[in-house]
């Protein structure tokens, strides 16, 4: 605060667009590992590919009725929450790998947004998996009628550039369909300047937060892409 406090003698942005908060918890599984492999070999590492026939078209899993169909070890035959917001997966299950469930701490937390969802990122822009289970949050949030606002803002970094307006499509894609929704979406994707001659604070947001009703909150390192943490090949590459 003493640091902020310098770049805003006159206290008005306190507040606005920074504060300082008192009487803060940490949940008991408050620490995401993604994947968790403390004190295992990497071999053992159970995940499935991004890309494979006749998965589901979203979350790239694919489909099952009991474990013996899920090829792998450590790989099971499950749901997740995120599976909610889609009528055609009711009753159905998934195949999933070791870390595939931490989607979820994203869209409860959205799901259960009653007036503000801010989501802060790191170029490039969520994929697959952890973009469904977004989806899923936004489309959960529509059909509940409250009157949420979200906002998305993705840093981007030389050479690196982030659709802010295809984003947001994907993200209601199936919420635009929800009568009576009350739900409002930003997305924007940015950087101070373009690294020209004249730029002079060449700086993008770098921060990972998911920050809901000004309550609750997932902060840490932790981007939301799919191919970075719940890729087969990812894990392959380090056995």
């Amino acid at each position: 605060m003493v640091e902020l406090g310098k770049s805003d003698k006159g206290g008005r942005f306190r507040g606005v667009t920074y504060d300082l908060t008192r009487g803060n918890t940490l949940g008991r599984d408050w620490l995401i590992q993604t994947p968790n492999m403390w004190n295992r070999p990497a071999a053992s590492l159970a995940a499935l590919p991004l890309h494979c026939t006749g998965c589901d078209a979203d979350f790239r899993l694919p489909f099952c009725r009991k474990n013996a169909e899920c090829t792998g070890a450590g790989i099971h035959c499950g749901t997740l929450d995120a599976f909610a917001a889609r009528p055609d997966l009711a009753g159905k299950k998934l195949c999933l790998g070791q870390s595939d469930r931490v989607i979820d701490r994203w869209y409860k937390l959205i799901a259960q947004a009653v007036s503000a969802v801010d989501i802060t990122l790191l170029a490039p822009a969520p994929d697959t998996r952890f973009l469904a289970a977004l989806r899923s949050g936004m489309t959960m949030l529509a059909r509940s009628g409250r009157p949420v606002v979200v906002r998305v803002l993705i840093g981007q970094y030389p050479t690196e550039g982030v659709d802010a307006t295809a984003m947001l499509e994907e993200l209601v894609r199936d919420a635009r369909s929800v009568q009576g929704s009350r739900l409002t979406v930003y997305t924007a994707a940015m950087r101070s300047c373009s690294a020209t001659p004249g730029c002079r604070s060449f700086s993008w947001n770098h921060s990972k937060i998911l920050a809901v009703d000004g309550q609750k909150a997932l902060v840490g390192g932790h981007n939301l892409r799919s191919s970075d943490y719940l890729d087969a090949d990812l894990f392959t590459t380090f056995r």
